[in-house]
């Protein structure tokens, strides 16, 4: 078996991440404090072939079943990945796929994970390059588990008026009303063209509630 590498990221201002090698996944975020803003459970295995549960996962080249692939996300998240950049505060790991091993799956790529910590903030660049001159299917996800205090203090702003599909209800596609999006039950939905800026408001978090503030580009869609 592989050696497993645990990268640990910190800023001048004491907030700290880690990033396993397996997996080419972020694992952990703290502020100076030391309190979780990902979770990471307690029973997380780091071990092929099992996916690690918490963090933020890298779900390629399939998101879900969408794909050809019988494996359910991908299997990016069950390898080990090179680190090729290093600093105090930032990582850069990455994959290269020949498009052989897989057989559901023969399209050679690259896949570089950069993960860069501030003390405000931190960033998640994924970049894919297709290594061959026939164009590459793919749906892609950084599958990221927010840590929070309870549920029930939980609510998500921004997804007002979107359509989302439904996957607690046969992926149904429904439309979202409410302002901000409240967990009486299980919620399982993707949001489709969902906007480049989602807010997620703690109000049991530590020091009053919590509001983590998610921007991204190039995914177009989100899960919540």
């Amino acid at each position: 078996m592989e050696e497993l590498g645990i990268i640990t990221l910190k800023t001048q201002g004491g907030q700290t991440a880690e990033v396993s090698t397996y997996a080419g996944q972020l694992l952990t975020w703290r502020n100076e404090q030391k309190q979780d803003y990902l979770f990471l459970s307690k029973n997380a295995v780091f071990q092929k072939p099992t996916p690690i549960r918490g963090g933020v996962p890298i779900c390629f080249p399939q998101f879900s079943n969408f794909g050809s692939l019988g494996q359910q996300h991908g299997f990016v998240r069950n390898k080990f990945w090179k680190v090729v950049e290093k600093s105090d505060w930032s990582v850069t790991l990455e994959l290269s796929y020949d498009g052989t091993e897989n057989p559901d799956y023969q399209f050679p790529f690259e896949i570089s994970n950069r993960i860069e910590l501030c003390d405000d903030n931190l960033e998640q660049h994924l970049t894919v390059a297709n290594k061959d001159s026939k164009s590459m299917p793919f749906t892609a996800a950084l599958h990221t588990y927010f840590a929070v205090s309870d549920i029930s203090n939980v609510k998500v702003e921004g997804l007002q008026g979107l359509t989302y599909m439904d996957s607690t209800d046969s992926r149904i596609k429904k439309r979202e009303e409410a302002v901000e999006v409240v967990f009486p039950g299980e919620v399982d939905r993707i949001y489709i063209k969902a906007p480049d800026v989602i807010k997620i408001h703690d109000s049991g978090a530590p020091g009053g509630g919590r509001t983590y503030e998610v921007h991204k580009q190039g995914f177009p869609d989100a899960v919540l």
